[in-house]
């Protein structure tokens, strides 16, 4: 299995029953490449297209998994990307 499935598979481990939004928020946060620090850097719009999420229901998905500890989150400058760092446990690759 690749890392990109094994992350995947663990956020679908870690998420059993939360609202939807939180698990298409964490898939397509997995999808913005990591830099070698383990953070990604994107803005809420790109985040809910990849997710297929309004940006409101993005903010409020974003706001829910960093509370259950499965992401770190550091805002950046109004309307610019922010950064993010998976922490759901059993990813390996730097993000947990």
């Amino acid at each position: 299995m690749n890392p990109g499935d094994k992350m995947r598979v663990a956020i679908l481990r870690v998420t059993p029953k939360p609202p939807w939004r939180q698990v298409a928020f964490l898939l397509g946060l997995s999808t913005v490449t990591r830099h070698r620090d383990g953070w990604r850097k994107a803005r809420i719009e790109t985040l809910a297209g990849y997710a297929g999420l309004s940006p409101a229901e993005a903010t409020r998905a974003r706001n829910e998994v960093a509370a259950r500890g499965l992401i770190e989150y550091r805002p950046g400058l109004p309307g610019g990307a922010a950064f993010y760092r998976i922490t759901v446990p059993g990813i390996g690759g730097g993000d947990s």
